[in-house]
C-alpha cells in the first residue's frame, strides 16, 4: 500500500503552529518514506512525521526536513500495529511569503511478507498447541 499525500503549507506559517494532516488507521510495516520539498522553498519549508506524542521521521524530536527541490528518502522496517497512534504530518514555513506544498510518499507492506517468518512461527504455534505439546 502507498499513501501519498500532498501537504498545502501557507506562507508564514509558524512552528508552534504547523499545518497538520492525519492519515487513517494503518497497520503493517513502513518499508519506504518519501518526502518531496519543492524548488522554491530555499531551506524554509519545514516538514515532519509525528506518530502519537513523538516524532518519527526524522528519529531527532527537534529536527525537520528542508531544503530546496529535493527528495529525501528512506529505507525503514518501522512495525505499525492496530490501535497504535496514526501518523501526522507537518509542515511550517515561518517567514515565507508564498504557500508551498510538500508531498509525503509513504509504503506499508503487510507483516506476512516482510516477515514471513512471523506466520510460519504462529502456524508452528498452532500446530504444536493442537498436539498438546504447548
Amino acid at each position: 500500500m502507498d499513501l501519498v499525500y500532498d501537504l498545502t503549507i501557507p506562507a508564514d506559517t509558524a512552528a508552534t503552529s504547523p499545518v497538520e494532516e492525519t492519515l487513517p488507521s494503518v497497520e503493517g510495516i513502513v518499508h519506504q518514506v518519501e518526502i518531496e520539498i519543492p524548488p522554491g522553498c530555499r531551506g524554509e519549508v519545514y516538514a515532519a512525521i509525528r506518530q502519537g506524542n513523538h516524532q518519527v521521521w526524522p528519529t531527532n524530536p527537534t529536527g525537520a526536513y528542508r531544503s530546496d527541490s529535493r527528495v529525501y528518502s528512506t529505507r525503514e522496517h518501522y512495525a505499525v500495529k492496530r490501535g497504535d497512534p496514526v501518523f501526522v504530518l507537518q509542515g511550517w514555513s515561518p517567514g515565507t511569503s508564498y504557500e508551498h506544498v510538500v508531498q509525503f510518499r509513504i509504503s506499508i507492506l503487510p507483516v506476512d511478507v516482510l516477515e514471513p517468518w512471523t506466520r510460519q512461527e504462529t502456524l508452528l504455534t498452532k500446530l504444536l498447541r493442537g498436539l498438546g505439546v504447548r
